[in-house]
């Protein structure tokens, strides 16, 4: 058997897979019962003031409840934004209102979440709003069924804010963290230099080569400075992990305190009803009755399903085996470009042309993804993906789709990356780390190679990739990024097995020739080696402070080595401040410049490896997560 297609026909045909690999629809039921019964469980809590638990039960009532049954959906959103409330997420609180009004909250208690509505408004200052709707309460209390003398009672509490109201000022100062204020500025970054012709995600100082070594990768095409951004992507399909799916929204991966529902399974959550709409629009329509199942197949599994989902059945019948022409006749370094020359991450094309390295996995491994490729299969069946829910795809229609997802189960664990989010404690920045939420398929991204010692870091706004450059990069050297295994923290011969098992290839980069030392090695050296200005390589001899010069040994020319001290002490000053101000302060805005600065100056004045360079670009790497997927933990 030749092509993966073949290989999913032939399984398909073997009875024990026939009888063995079954799917029955698993969607949680929705039930207004159940969502009842959570509401009163959330009161209990409520109650007791356990915000933090009340607001969990009331979110899984909204969860559960039909999308139908309009009165239990209020009421459970009303709860909700009590909570809400009283946690001083205003916002959010209003947005849960809004749906109660929507749907068929109880007339007789309208006035209570009116109020809750323009103390909410007060305390955003929004103080005009706030007014009126007081005084809707008031008009509302009338059809409650409150006793004369408690709504009269209430009807004094009212007017008494709206006293206050007059009294108080729109634009009422709201003290801000450092890191508040940095982020606040701070939305995804562009590329610098411009946008490439034709890789559309990086920047013009990027561009993208082949050779028989190398495959394709990606070398400067000018001088890149520290910190510039090299790539701006969108993936083409992204799945958010199992087990962030009650803290993230399901489609653009921000954290969330108060969900949305999907209207027909109760799994999934999302920030806004605009999240929701696209993603039932682009995949959750044939994910949605068996996502559970598709769980069990892991990340690798899920995003391989998404990818064809996401690419539509009808587009790849009518374009596979052009990109199977494609594959036989192009140019390596013009695979995944469209018609046009461009090569467009948000095309499947690029997506079809990563490598899998079939011919290199052994019969078993082939067998094994071929039968995860049958199980994901069968988790489309009954859905919309074919177009006709109510009828069994053809066996060449299985066949078809089950060989582009077992050729996606080769391809993504090569190819895809974790997305990341930082979990950041103020108390201890130092060691706050990111946790993986995510994984993605990046077509561009994809084409650059790896180094045990990369040049560029990768960073995360939602399920955007964006790509820094952390070393200074000379036109025409290689841009290399880094698959998850550093040379500073695992010795060279693990880093060469774990490489060759996942993604085939013996790592030829300047740490792994070298055998660069770990990093708990580094810091036992006490002093830097100096680099010679003109030759950029090592200075011989101590540091003399007679003013005297020193030859280098290689290019002869002479240079004081007691100047690149002081420049280099001078420059500690400021990475010291740096690390203060970003550690105890998080004041990312202050300290990003110092330690670009820092790094700039090691570069030009002390020979790799020194430890200087790694602790600044850690420091550095904590500085820019900061700015990009961070949420704030106690």
């Amino acid at each position: 058997m030749k092509t993966d297609e073949e290989r999913v026909a032939f399984a398909l045909r073997l009875p024990s897979v026939q009888e063995n690999i079954i799917i029955k629809q698993t969607a949680s039921t929705k039930s207004s019962s159940t969502a009842a019964s959570l509401r009163n469980e959330g009161n209990t809590y409520f109650q007791k003031r356990q915000l933090g638990r009340a607001l969990e039960v009331y979110t899984q009532s909204i969860l559960v409840a039909p999308s139908t049954d309009l009165k239990v959906l209020s009421l459970a959103y009303a709860n909700r934004s009590a909570v809400l409330f009283h946690m001083k997420e205003y916002e959010l609180c209003l947005r849960d209102i809004e749906f109660a009004q929507k749907m068929k909250y109880p007339g007789e208690m309208v006035y209570k979440i009116l109020d809750r509505k323009a103390r909410s408004l007060k305390a955003l200052c929004r103080i005009e709003e706030s007014k009126k709707v007081f005084e809707e309460a008031i008009v509302s209390s009338k059809t409650s069924k409150l006793k004369r003398k408690d709504r009269e009672s209430w009807v004094k509490q009212v007017e008494k804010q709206i006293s206050e109201c007059s009294n108080q000022t729109e634009n009422l100062m709201k003290s801000v963290t450092h890191l508040e204020e940095a982020r606040s500025g701070f939305s995804t970054p562009v590329q610098n230099y411009g946008l490439h012709e034709k890789f559309v995600s990086i920047s013009k100082a990027l561009d993208i080569k082949y050779t028989e070594e190398k495959g394709r990768h990606t070398i400067a095409a000018r001088d890149i400075n520290i910190g510039d951004v090299l790539l701006v992507e969108k993936p083409f399909a992204s799945v958010l992990l199992q087990e962030q799916s009650k803290s993230h929204c399901h489609q653009c991966f921000v954290h969330i305190l108060a969900p949305l529902p999907c209207s027909y399974c109760t799994t999934v959550r999302y920030c806004s009803e605009k999240c929701a709409k696209e993603s039932w629009d682009a995949y959750h329509y044939a994910e949605c009755m068996n996502l559970e199942h598709v769980y069990v197949a892991g990340k690798y599994g899920h995003l391989a399903l998404r990818v064809v989902v996401k690419a539509g059945f009808q587009y790849l019948k009518a374009s596979v085996k052009q990109f199977e022409s494609e594959e036989k006749k192009c140019d390596p370094a013009e695979l995944g470009c469209n018609p046009d020359g461009v090569y467009d991450p948000s095309d499947y094309r690029p997506i079809y042309h990563l490598v899998g390295h079939t011919h290199e996995r052994t019969l078993n491994d082939l067998f094994v993804r071929t039968l995860n490729a049958i199980y994901l299969l069968r988790c489309l069946e009954g859905t919309e993906y074919y177009g006709d829910s109510t009828k069994l795809p053809s066996r060449e229609d299985q066949a078809f789709i089950g060989g582009l997802l077992l050729r996606h189960l080769q391809s993504l664990p090569c190819n895809a990356h974790e997305i990341s989010e930082l979990q950041l404690s103020l108390k201890s920045v130092a060691t706050s780390e990111a946790a993986e939420i995510g994984a993605g398929i990046y077509g561009t991204l994809s084409l650059f190679n790896h180094s045990c010692e990369p040049n560029v870091t990768r960073f995360f706004y939602g399920d955007k990739c964006v790509v820094r450059a952390f070393s200074s990069i000379p036109c025409r050297g290689e841009v290399v990024d880094n698959y998850g295994i550093l040379s500073a923290l695992t010795p060279r011969k693990q880093r060469q097995e774990s490489l060759q098992s996942q993604y085939y290839f013996k790592c030829n980069c300047h740490a792994c020739l070298e055998d660069s030392p770990l990093y708990s090695e580094l810091i036992k050296q006490d002093v830097p080696q100096l680099k010679c200005a003109n030759c950029r390589m090592a200075l011989a001899g101590e540091i003399l402070t007679d003013g005297k010069l020193v030859k280098c040994e290689k290019c002869g020319v002479p240079q004081s080595l007691e100047d690149k001290a002081n420049l280099l002490r001078k420059s500690e000053v400021e990475y010291n401040e740096a690390m203060t101000k970003l550690l105890g302060e998080a004041d990312v805005s202050s300290a990003l410049p110092r330690l670009e600065g820092h790094l700039r100056v090691l570069e030009e004045c002390v020979c790799m490896p020194w430890q200087g360079f790694n602790s600044t670009q850690e420091l550095m790497k904590q500085g820019y997560n900061m700015l990009a997927n961070c949420h704030l933990i106690e």
